[in-house]
């Protein structure tokens, strides 16, 4: 007994994590992905905006493949307000995010943004967002 309800209980986990993260949810369709190379300070576009519908992040990974410590800036509009910050150790520092929930978007018709707090050889990140 306690063997299917722990089964059950996994199996609840998951579908309800499934349903958090977009898939089979009626407020999502469709997921997009953007991956960048940075070397720069500029602001780099890492998902193009869409007129009609939100970007909401559900994972973004970074990592650093040079020998300087840089911050990683995610702003969800371009100019727009730091919605968060990751530092990156030098030879290969880095993270992997994937969010339990959506971080949703707070406008329409705006990019998701990163940019660096000083100027290195190679920074990669990698966006994924599901549609709202």
């Amino acid at each position: 007994m306690k063997r299917a309800l722990l089964l059950f209980g996994l199996l609840l986990s998951c579908l309800a994590l499934a349903f958090v993260n977009g898939r089979n949810s009626p407020y999502y369709s469709g997921s997009i992905q953007g991956s960048v190379t940075l070397t720069t300070i500029a602001e780099t576009t890492i998902l193009t905006a869409s007129a009609s519908k939100f970007l909401d992040l559900v994972s973004m990974c970074c990592t650093n493949g040079s020998v300087t410590l840089t911050r990683v800036d995610i702003r969800d509009a371009t100019g727009g307000t730091v919605r968060q910050s990751k530092w990156l150790a030098a030879n290969g520092g880095g993270y992997c995010l994937a969010l339990t929930q959506p971080w949703e978007q707070t406008a329409l018709n705006n990019n998701w943004t990163v940019t660096l707090s000083t100027a290195v050889v190679d920074v990669r990140c990698d966006f994924r967002a599901t549609q709202r």
